[in-house]
C-alpha cells in the first residue's frame, strides 16, 4: 500500500488492514494498482470512495476500475461546480465564464438578472420541499418562455440559477434568433413572456395571493463593455423593477 496521506485517518485505520489483505488474495494475474502510474489525488479519491461505497471492506483491484471511478468522480465534482443542485441549471459560475467568452467575441447578446418576488413567504408557507419544486419550475418557465420567443433551433440562449431565488440569462441577439424583431423588441418580449407564465403558475398553485411573481432586469450589450459592466446594468434594472413593481401595489 503506497504510503499517502488519506482523507479520513478514522476510515484509513479500518480499512487499510483488509485493504492489504485483499491486495494479497489477487494473486499475479490481479495485481494491485501501480499507484505510481496514477496521480496521488486519483488514488486518493478512488480509495475513499471505494471504501465509503463499498461497506469499508472491499477495495478496487484494476486500474481501469480506479480510472473508471475517477472519471465518474470529475463528472461529480464538475456537475457541483458549474450546475445548481435544485433546479439542475449551469449556476453562477457558469454563466459568468459563459458571460466571458461570448463578450470576448463580441457576440450581440442581452443580459437578464431575475428575482422571485416574495419567495421567503412561499417558502415558509409552504415549505422548503414546496420551495425547492417552485425554484425548479420557475427554471423550467423561463427557458420555456425563451424558446418559444426563439425563431431558429441554432439560438444560442444561456439560462443559468444564481441561488435562491435569484436566475439569469444570456439572450442571443443574433438576427437568426430575432427573426423581425429588433433587439429592444426581443427583450420586451422575453421579459413579458416570463412575467406573465411566472403570475399564471402563481395563480394555478395558490401563491398569487402570497405575492410570487418576478422582477426582472434586461440589458443589451454593447460592444467595448466589460462582463462587470452589463451585469452592474441588468442588475440595476431588477432592482428599479422590483421597486416600481413594489409601488404599483402599495
Amino acid at each position: 500500500m503506497p504510503d499517502y496521506e488519506f482523507l479520513d485517518p478514522e476510515l484509513d485505520a479500518a480499512i487499510i488492514p483488509a485493504c492489504v489483505a485483499e491486495r494479497d488474495s489477487l494473486g499475479p494475474t490481479q495485481p494491485w494498482v501501480d499507484a505510481s502510474v496514477i496521480e496521488q489525488s486519483v488514488y486518493q479519491t478512488a480509495y475513499n470512495l471505494a471504501a465509503l461505497r463499498l461497506g469499508h471492506h472491499s477495495l478496487i483491484s484494476e486500474q481501469e476500475d480506479v480510472a473508471a471511478l475517477h472519471a465518474e468522480t470529475v463528472d461529480d465534482l464538475e456537475s457541483l461546480a458549474f450546475f445548481h443542485e435544485v433546479s439542475g441549471l449551469p449556476n453562477k459560475r457558469a454563466f459568468l465564464k459563459e458571460l466571458d467568452e461570448r463578450i470576448a467575441k463580441d457576440e450581440p447578446l442581452a443580459v437578464a438578472f431575475l428575482d422571485l418576488d416574495k419567495f421567503k413567504k412561499v417558502n415558509d408557507t409552504h415549505g422548503h420541499v414546496s420551495g425547492d419544486r417552485v425554484l425548479k419550475d420557475a427554471g423550467q418557465i423561463i427557458q420555456d418562455s425563451i424558446v418559444e420567443l426563439t425563431y431558429h433551433s441554432r439560438a444560442d440562449d444561456f439560462i443559468a440559477h444564481f441561488s435562491g431565488d435569484e436566475f439569469g440569462f444570456i439572450l442571443d441577439l443574433h438576427p437568426r434568433a430575432c427573426k423581425n424583431l429588433t433587439n429592444e423588441e426581443r427583450m420586451a418580449a422575453v421579459k413579458v413572456k416570463i412575467t406573465n407564465e411566472i403570475y399564471k403558475y402563481a395563480v394555478e398553485h395558490d401563491m398569487d395571493q402570497l405575492g410570487l411573481g418576478v422582477s426582472i432586469g434586461i440589458v443589451e450589450y454593447k460592444s467595448g463593455m466589460q462582463s462587470q459592466d452589463v451585469i452592474g446594468l441588468a442588475d440595476k434594472a431588477m432592482y428599479e423593477h422590483k421597486v416600481a413593481k413594489g409601488r404599483q401595489t402599495s
